[in-house]
């Protein structure tokens, strides 16, 4: 009867993947970086320099790190030629990751209400250089093109703005980047609540843009 058991349980587990969450590991991803934008928030306030928040996207190097990676930079100085992007940055946190099988994700892969208008920082126009290092044979530095958020020296979110939003969302879920298919392949999904259809099983931090501040949002 054991051996009968154990096979079935086998058998379930291979068929239906997608019904096996690690929400732990997700609830502890989102607080963990939670703490990372408001430890970055007051770092600006505090340096009296503008503060980047990078996150890896697809274009991010190696394995492991594309839509997983993030890191924060300090403004040397001020604005060249009005134009943001041409900031000299120092970087003030090493690059982080989220928890294996964790990633993070479009605002398509979130149901929202009436198909209301939802976005992530994945989502943003944005873009612009930031350092890494790769380690191989030997390290290199390397330069890629992310997407960012950027905060003021009074703490309010200046990059990117969604006209039609209150707030910047940043996302995550549950899935594994996989670079053959160049894409997030999700690992846990739920069933539709308004309609047919199934979404990944995400978090979602809000940063509101007047002040900066962060809040979980339960999917």
């Amino acid at each position: 009867m054991l051996v009968v058991m154990g096979i079935v349980s086998l058998l379930l587990a291979l068929s239906v993947p997608g019904l096996v969450s690690s929400y732990p590991s997700r609830k502890t991803a989102v607080y963990e970086l939670k703490g990372f934008l408001e430890s970055a928030r007051s770092e600006a306030v505090t340096r009296k320099r503008e503060v980047y928040v990078a996150f890896a996207d697809k274009s991010f190097p190696g394995e492991t790190g594309p839509y997983r990676a993030f890191a924060s930079f300090a403004a040397m100085e001020g604005e060249k030629h009005g134009v943001i992007g041409n900031q000299v940055l120092e970087q003030i946190s090493e690059w982080r990751s989220l928890p294996d099988g964790i990633a993070f994700v479009h605002g398509k892969e979130f149901e929202t209400i009436d198909e209301a208008a939802f976005r992530t920082i994945l989502d943003s126009p944005y873009r612009r250089i930031f350092e890494t290092r790769v380690r191989g044979n030997h390290t290199e530095t390397v330069e890629v093109e992310l997407p960012f958020l950027l905060f003021s020296t009074n703490g309010r979110v200046l990059v990117p703005s969604f006209f039609d939003m209150d707030a910047l969302h940043v996302g995550i879920a549950e899935g594994n980047f996989e670079r053959n298919r160049n894409r997030v392949v999700f690992t846990a999904k739920r069933p539709a609540v308004s309609g047919p259809g199934e979404f990944p099983q995400t978090e979602c931090i809000a940063l509101e843009y007047y002040t900066g501040r962060s809040r979980v949002i339960t999917d």
